[in-house]
C-alpha cells in the first residue's frame, strides 16, 4: 500500500454539489456499498442498513419535503452562503441521481455511531477512487418521516445519514483542512 496514495485519495475527497444526470452503473453502486460493509465494526457485526434509492422522482419527494421543513428562507440563506446565485432545483441532494439511505436499529449506542462513521469514511473514499462524488445531506434528515414513509421503513429503523451519490460536475471546490501544527501535539 502507497501512503502517499492513500493521503491523495483523502485530500481529493470533496462535497459535491453538482452533478451529472448520469447516474452511476450498478457495479458502482455496489462497490461503494462493499466498501461501507467492509469497515471495522467494534462487535464484528454492523446493525445497520444501508437503502439506494435511484428514482429521481422519490429523490425530488424527498428533497421537498426536507425544504419544507427546514423553510425556504433557512435554505435560500445557505444556499447564498455556498455562493449559489440562483437557488437549484435540488437544494439538498444537488441533483445526485443516487440517494443511499443508511439506517440503524434500535438506538444507537456511542461505538456504533464511531463505527457508523468509519463505514461512512470508506464508502466515499471509495466513491472518489471510482471518481464519484458524495454529499452528506444534514438538511435531508429533516424529511425522516418522509423517507421512512416512501422506504416503508419498520418504525424502529433509524435513518442515520442519507449520502447523495454520483458523477461531478466540474471541479469542486476542497474545503479547509485543519493545519497539523494547530490540532497536533506531542507529549
Amino acid at each position: 500500500m502507497d501512503y502517499s496514495k492513500t493521503i491523495e485519495l483523502i485530500k481529493s475527497r470533496v462535497t459535491v454539489r453538482h452533478y451529472k444526470d448520469e447516474a452511476p452503473t450498478k457495479e458502482e453502486i455496489n462497490k461503494v456499498l462493499e466498501a461501507a460493509l467492509l469497515a471495522p465494526s467494534a462487535c464484528n457485526r454492523q446493525p445497520w442498513h444501508y437503502h439506494v434509492i435511484t428514482d429521481r422522482a422519490v429523490i425530488m419527494e424527498i428533497s421537498n419535503a426536507a425544504v419544507e421543513a427546514a423553510g425556504t428562507e433557512m435554505i435560500k440563506k445557505v444556499m447564498e452562503g455556498l455562493g449559489f446565485v440562483q437557488e437549484p432545483e435540488d437544494p439538498i441532494f444537488y441533483g445526485a441521481p443516487v440517494v443511499i439511505v443508511a439506517t440503524h436499529k434500535g438506538g444507537i449506542p456511542p461505538m456504533k455511531g464511531i463505527d457508523m462513521g468509519m463505514s461512512f469514511m470508506a464508502l466515499e473514499l471509495a466513491a472518489a477512487s471510482l471518481n464519484l462524488g458524495t454529499i452528506n445531506s444534514g438538511f435531508s434528515t429533516m424529511a425522516n418521516d418522509k423517507i421512512k414513509e416512501v422506504l416503508k421503513l419498520p418504525e424502529d429503523e433509524e435513518i442515520v445519514l442519507n449520502i447523495g451519490l454520483g458523477y461531478p460536475v466540474g471541479e469542486e471546490p476542497v474545503q479547509p483542512r485543519f493545519d497539523f501544527g494547530e490540532r497536533v501535539f506531542m507529549h
